[in-house]
């Protein structure tokens, strides 16, 4: 799967990472009950660049974990 397919799924509990697997934004919203939207797809610097700009609290901590995530083979990653 390329790096490219990361989307931000923005949930009322926080902001997920996702891995996108190809199927439509339709699965997301049912995997995540409390799904507000979805962003994407983005590389990881997009993604961070994203993240840094609409919720700057998080980017700091974060930039570490989304190289990880983006590199790594998890479909999923929370960060908030």
């Amino acid at each position: 799967m390329a790096i490219e397919e990361l989307h931000i799924v923005i949930r009322d509990a926080g902001i997920v990472l996702v891995r996108h697997t190809g199927t439509d934004w339709r699965v997301m919203q049912d995997r995540y009950p409390d799904y507000v939207t979805s962003v994407g797809p983005y590389t990881p610097v997009a993604a961070l660049e994203w993240i840094e700009f609409e919720r700057p609290g998080i980017h700091a901590v974060q930039a570490a974990a989304i190289a990880a995530f983006a590199a790594g083979t998890e479909d999923v990653l929370k960060l908030t």
